[in-house]
């Protein structure tokens, strides 16, 4: 019997996992650029946002080129001259790819 229960909560598991990805665009070349095509069976996601940790932003890129919600991560930083304060009172800082 525990057996059972532990293959069900494996099996399940393992399901929320392979949900959890995203699924990529299926591309298609229009006149005005690139389009993902949708259907009944198949439609592209976008990967979950997950933990972002402290210092770090995520961001979703679209392109003409073809990128479709590509996901990436991007580090807080500072300037390499310091942190300057602008009359709002908003800091210069840099935000690089990691």
């Amino acid at each position: 019997m525990l057996l059972k229960v532990s293959l069900l909560l494996f099996i399940g598991l393992a399901e929320f996992l392979i949900e959890a990805k995203s699924l990529p665009c299926s591309q298609v070349q229009k006149d005005h650029g690139i389009v993902c095509r949708c259907n009944a069976t198949y439609c592209d996601t976008i990967e979950p946002l997950g933990t972002v940790t402290a210092g770090k932003a995520v961001v979703y890129t679209t392109s003409r080129k073809g990128k479709r919600m590509e996901r990436s991560e991007l580090k807080h930083s500072t300037s390499s001259s310091g942190s300057t304060t602008s009359q709002s009172g908003i800091k210069d800082e840099r935000i690089t790819k990691t």
